[in-house]
């Protein structure tokens, strides 16, 4: 792994975190009124197309990103179905 990818999926990761920052919020208030669905189910499609294009071009910072970003924003999604 070069230095390039090794930044990146360090990046990948850190962009990744917002997803479980958010969660983590709601899943300890019990709230998610000023969250919207829509926005994270449109979060939730675009990292499964980020994850399957990852895997499709066998890129290590994309599957990781894809993968850590779909985990985090389904959290999320759950969070709002379950707090709303």
């Amino acid at each position: 792994m070069n230095l390039v990818h090794l930044y990146m999926s360090g990046i990948a990761l850190l962009g990744s975190l917002t997803y479980y920052i958010q969660a983590y919020k709601i899943f300890v208030t019990k709230s998610a009124k000023d969250i919207t669905l829509l926005g994270y189910l449109i979060s939730t499609f675009t990292s499964i197309n980020w994850l399957i294009y990852g895997w499709s071009i066998q890129d290590n910072p994309l599957i990781s990103s894809g993968g850590i970003s779909l985990v985090g924003a389904l959290l999320v999604v759950t969070g709002i179905i379950k707090y709303r």
